[in-house]
C-alpha cells in the first residue's frame, strides 16, 4: 500500500539498511544474494540498470531470500539515459519490463536515476508530466534521483511535478536533502571523499549526520541504500548504530540517588 505523504508520521520511522547489489560481497558464502539477505534488510538490485534480466531470474531470486527481505529495483538505463523518460512506446515498453520485474521480486520501489547531462527545461518538465501520467503504476512507489544542474525556476517546477505525481525525490542524504517531503524516504548513499568524489569509506560523524538528518525529516519508512566503495562494511557499521540507539531508546531513566 502507497504510504500517505499526508499521514502523520510516528517518531521513529522504520529503517531498513542496505546496499547497492550483492555481486561483489566478500565471499563468506557460496551465495551472495543470501549472505546479503543474512546481514541486513533490503538490497537494491543494480544489474537492471545495466542489462534485461528474465522474469524467470527475478523470481528465483525472491526464492533464495527470506519473506520479509525487501528488494528495491534500480530501473533500465535504456528508459533513464538513452529514452530519458520521453512519452514514446519504447520507454513504455521499458516501464512495462522494469514493473514486471519488481512485481517478481515484491520490490515496492523501482528507482530512476536520470543523468546529468538531461537537461531539464520548460520541455523536458511538459514531457516528463507527460510520461509520469500516462502509464498505471499500481502500488508501485516510484524514486527519481536527478542529477541535473537545475537553476530556481526549473527546481520550483521539478518539485511540483514530483508532488503532483506522487514521486519519491531521491538523494544521498550525506550530501544533500529531497526537495520534497515524504513519509518514504530512499537514499542512494555514496558520500564524498577529501577530493568531491565518492568516499571510500563513510566515518561515524558522517553515519550521525545520516540518521540526524533523516530523523529531521519525519518520514514513517526510511531505506538506506549504501553505495560507497565499502558499502558492505559501511552498512553493517551503520546497522550497529542504529541497533545501539534502539537499545539506548529502551532503557529505563536512571534513577537519582538520594
Amino acid at each position: 500500500m502507497r504510504l500517505s505523504r499526508e499521514a502523520e508520521a510516528p517518531l521513529k520511522p522504520i529503517e531498513s539498511v542496505g546496499t547497492g547489489g550483492w555481486a561483489y560481497l566478500p565471499r563468506f558464502t557460496t551465495d551472495r544474494l543470501r549472505g546479503c539477505a543474512m546481514k541486513f534488510q533490503f538490497v537494491e538490485a543494480n544489474v537492471t540498470f545495466y542489462r534485461d534480466v528474465e522474469p524467470e531470474t527475478a523470481r528465483k531470486w525472491r526464492l533464495r531470500v527470506p519473506t520479509d527481505f525487501e528488494f528495491s529495483v534500480k530501473c533500465s538505463r535504456e528508459l533513464t539515459h538513452v529514452h530519458q523518460m520521453k512519452p514514446i512506446a519504447e520507454s513504455y515498453v521499458e516501464i512495462d519490463r522494469m514493473k514486471e520485474i519488481c512485481r517478481e521480486l515484491r520490490a515496492s520501489l523501482l528507482v530512476l536515476q536520470t543523468p546529468a547531462s538531461m537537461k531539464i527545461d520548460d520541455v523536458k518538465l511538459r514531457s516528463l508530466r507527460d510520461f509520469f501520467s500516462s502509464f498505471d503504476r499500481g502500488e508501485l512507489e516510484i524514486g527519481w534521483e536527478v542529477r541535473s544542474q537545475l537553476d530556481p525556476k526549473s527546481l520550483a517546477a521539478l518539485s511540483q511535478l514530483v508532488i503532483d505525481n506522487g514521486i519519491i525525490h531521491v538523494t544521498d542524504l550525506s550530501v544533500s536533502r529531497p526537495i520534497v517531503s515524504s513519509s518514504l524516504v530512499y537514499t542512494r548513499l555514496f558520500g564524498r571523499g577529501a577530493a568531491g568524489g565518492p568516499a571510500y569509506r563513510f566515518s561515524y560523524e558522517q553515519l550521525e549526520q545520516v540518521r540526524e538528518r533523516v530523523l529531521s525529516l519525519g518520514a514513517s519508512k526510511v531505506n538506506y541504500a549504501f553505495h560507497s566503495l565499502t558499502m558492505y562494511d559501511d552498512a553493517e557499521r551503520f546497522h550497529e548504530i542504529l541497533a545501539q540507539k534502539n537499545v539506548a531508546q529502551l532503557q529505563p531513566p536512571q534513577s537519582q540517588g538520594a
